[in-house]
């Protein structure tokens, strides 16, 4: 069993995407070095003790993404595994993100994983 945890913790650090756990009550339980990197809140800010709610920036991306919240842990295949928000990092500054996510099976928690696409979407804008 250690070795099997060894190699999911493994793939959950090395995915090149941030990596969040997410509870039922919206609590970030985990996350990974890259999510550290790009929001710039340490792993001891963040686990256990803060909402995947105070990351999003803007209202309308909160409550679409309450909802799917919600929907996913009663109608998973009904929810979006796939999305864009604006993100609010740990200084302020805002950044697009393209989330993945799901429930981990035989829970009630979520697994995201989030890529920082702001270069992108300036490029596109240009």
């Amino acid at each position: 069993m250690k070795e099997k945890d060894s190699f999911f913790k493994a793939v959950f650090e090395n995915t090149g995407t941030g990596m969040m756990v997410i509870e039922e009550d919206t609590t970030i339980s985990m996350v990974n070095r890259e999510f550290e990197n790009f929001s710039g809140y340490s792993r001891e800010e963040v686990e256990g003790i803060m909402s995947w709610k105070e990351l999003v920036a803007l209202t309308e991306d909160l409550k679409a993404m309450e909802g799917y919240h919600h929907r996913r842990r009663k109608e998973p295949e009904a929810t979006p595994r796939k999305y864009e928000f604006q993100m609010k990092t740990r200084d302020g500054s805002i950044k697009n993100i393209l989330v993945y996510i799901d429930i981990i099976q035989s829970s009630n928690r979520s697994v995201a994983s989030l890529m920082d696409i702001t270069e992108r979407k300036q490029a596109e804008e240009k």
